[in-house]
């Protein structure tokens, strides 16, 4: 039986986030939780991702505005696929 690489993972779940789950919980936390099936699981990721989102929509707002939205987008795209 292979083991999660997340099972002894004590870091938060986001480390650039600072949303509800990503300061209270971390990767190996909710790692059990999923695991487990437990309805805990799915409503700290529900929080995550809607913190992520609104953070989206307004970063992406603001870049509009300021005219440098090209830039903001490289950069977005790179931190969610630099891992």
């Amino acid at each position: 039986m292979a083991r999660s690489k997340f099972t002894m993972d004590f870091a938060p779940t986001d480390e650039n986030c600072d949303c509800y789950t990503c300061r209270n919980y971390t990767r190996a936390y909710l790692h059990h939780l999923f695991k487990e099936s437990e309805l805990l699981a799915l409503r700290l990721a529900s929080i995550h991702n809607l913190h992520f989102m609104q953070w989206l929509v307004r970063s992406t707002r603001e870049a509009i505005l300021e005219d440098r939205f090209a830039e903001f987008k490289k950069s977005v795209i790179s931190g969610l696929f630099s891992s």
